[in-house]
């Protein structure tokens, strides 16, 4: 699972309207390959971070000489032709463990392995990689589909280690929410996330995480299928896009942690008869609310926070729009939008949906 890629197709959306191509979604490769059959040019861009449909897909599509553009994505050795936009958080994994290790070399888990998942599989390595230099003990807890379950078990051995590194902010808030549910003092913890999404800037301890330009690897998997579009025979591409250290609240390094430091959809689907064990991350409720909620925050601009912040605060429409100089229709209209993203209705509902996480705008 690709937990930007609402940010990964906006780019895709930009690129394409700059060069003025037009976009296809498919999620069938039986739909894709019957689409493209009489086409010349076949290139297709692929967003998918499960190592077994992957494999699968580069199989299917080389099969039907269809060149794909993988983002995210790293394969073994092979023979069969596709590119990559890879972002490369590995190297920024590692770096951000040993920063850690270095003040606080104590005990440390890594939470929610999925071995399915190939980005999940190189930040391991590179926790595991840190941890050996270091000479602490690791706990490892695997995702199996049941996010709560794995959140769970963590928690329960929360008085064996001191470091927790996540394979996604995803898993760290939901983490972090489970610790303050419980009335664990998460200072006494450094908790780290992979990925910056949005929300996490705005739970409270902020989340240190590692963060990448995922639009920018959109407008990139564009421009890689563009410079493929015009060239025969094929080339493999390989495009890394760069990752940095993002430090805030939820690690206590001695540092000033007080500001950051700083197409085709997914051929995913469930049409087509894949072989092997995969997790579904996209039936996990906890995942899912807070997906939601992220992808309002990406849709939301500075005045939309500031209605938020306001409407949280119970303030009426008109000391809204009087606190944020706009019209009353207009501030109505932007609630409305929130509310349409969420996917509630009503004050008393976007109370419900946004609470528990304790964001502050």
């Amino acid at each position: 699972m690709i937990l930007h890629s609402w940010s990964v197709i906006q780019g895709i959306n930009e690129g394409a309207y700059q060069k003025k191509m037009q976009i296809r979604t498919f999620f069938s490769v039986n739909d894709l390959v019957k689409t493209l059959a009489k086409e010349t040019h076949r290139y297709v861009i692929v967003i998918s971070e499960s190592k077994i449909r992957s494999e699968k897909l580069l199989y299917d599509l080389n099969k039907q000489d269809i060149h794909p553009v993988f983002i995210t994505q790293q394969f073994s050795d092979t023979s069969y032709t596709f590119s990559t936009i890879v972002l490369n958080v590995n190297s920024s994994f590692y770096k951000l463990a040993k920063m850690i290790l270095n003040e606080y070399p104590e005990p440390s888990a890594f939470v929610a392995f999925n071995k399915d998942s190939i980005p999940d599989k190189l930040s391991l390595e590179a926790f595991q990689k840190a941890v050996t230099e270091q000479s602490v003990k690791e706990f490892v807890f695997s995702y199996d589909g049941d996010m709560e379950k794995c959140i769970g078990e963590a928690v329960a051995g929360l008085h064996k280690y001191k470091n927790i590194f996540c394979t996604s902010d995803l898993v760290a808030l939901l983490l972090m929410k489970k610790m303050k549910d419980e009335g664990v003092n998460l200072s006494s913890y450094n908790i780290t996330g992979c990925a910056n999404m949005k929300i996490g800037e705005y739970f409270k301890p902020s989340l240190t995480t590692i963060g990448g330009n995922y639009y920018n690897v959109g407008i990139t998997a564009v421009e890689v299928f563009a410079f493929l579009h015009k060239r025969k025979p094929v080339h493999n591409l390989h495009v890394n896009v760069e990752s940095e250290i993002i430090l805030r609240e939820s690690t206590s390094l001695n540092i000033n942690t007080d500001a950051n430091t700083t197409v085709a959809a997914a051929l995913d689907g469930d049409n087509d008869d894949f072989s092997g064990e995969m997790v579904d991350f996209y039936g996990d409720e906890p995942i899912n609310k807070i997906r939601i909620i992220e992808k309002m925050l990406l849709g939301c601009d500075d005045r939309d926070l500031g209605i938020l912040k306001d409407f949280l605060a119970n303030k009426t429409y008109e000391e809204i729009a009087e606190n944020q100089r706009m019209a009353v229709n207009t501030a109505k209209y932007r609630i409305k939008k929130i509310e349409n993203q969420l996917k509630v209705n009503g004050r008393n509902e976007v109370f419900a949906c946004l609470n528990p996480y304790d964001l502050q705008f």
